[in-house]
């Protein structure tokens, strides 16, 4: 067999102990052992940090069982991370999170985007055609990402009754659509729900219509999204 023996440290040492093994001499400079020669850095088997750069390369298994903090962490073979906090992290291969994506704990929107980042849009009221022609009552942009989107619609009739009215979502050549009629109508709330997947920032127009015999009409809307992802 060939080769060196494994190293293992003195425990508990002191500042400025020195210590030989494989014609190579270490000396305790209170948090690693540095090499008396070249200044390397090695960690001890417990405890210790590394200084600046502070660059750790694993070619094989690296195992954080306790906490550990990393500032960039790049892996290519397996590691297991637990009560470690990890600025960022860089993988070749999967990352299986196992204890889930941890985001938001409340109410409040995620960070832009992250996760759980919120977008609203609160339109109008804003006066719709009474002849079922379309009308724009805002818009809104959200980056690229996946969206979860809910578009609440209040209408507002003056001197007649609602026949039908319907609100749009409509983003590129998509268009989320609810639509009722009613028999003898009165003011009337109403939702659209959908989704918007782009690779770029997409713009979302909400639109709303309407059909009466006679009068006016204006029409609210208030969109909600939440980033998927």
């Amino acid at each position: 067999m060939s080769g060196n023996p494994p190293i293992v440290f003195p425990a508990n040492p002191t500042v400025g102990q020195l210590f030989t093994a494989n014609n190579t001499t270490w000396v305790w400079n209170g948090t690693a052992w540095v090499n008396a020669n070249t200044s390397t850095n090695f960690l001890p088997l417990t405890g210790g940090s590394l200084a600046a750069p502070g660059n750790l390369s694993v070619s094989g298994t690296l195992n954080a069982a306790g906490a550990a903090t990393f500032g960039t962490l790049s892996a290519s073979g397996t590691t297991t991370l637990a009560g470690t906090n990890v600025s960022t992290l860089t993988a070749s291969g999967v990352v299986n999170p196992q204890g889930g994506i941890q985001g938001v704990t409340t109410a409040a929107a995620a960070a832009a985007g992250l996760v759980g980042q919120i977008v609203t849009l609160t339109a109008g009221p804003t006066a719709v055609p009474i002849n079922a022609v379309g009308a724009t009552l805002g818009t809104v942009t959200v980056p690229a990402g996946d969206w979860d989107f809910t578009a609440q619609f209040q209408t507002n009739i003056s001197g007649g009754n609602l026949q039908w009215a319907n609100g749009n979502v409509i983003t590129g050549t998509i268009n989320f659509t609810a639509s009722y009629a009613f028999a003898t109508g009165n003011n009337m709330a109403f939702q659209v729900a959908g989704f918007v997947q782009s690779a770029g920032a997409a713009t979302l127009t909400v639109t709303g219509a309407a059909v009466m015999s006679a009068g006016s009409m204006t029409m609210v809307a208030n969109l909600y999204l939440r980033r998927r992802r």
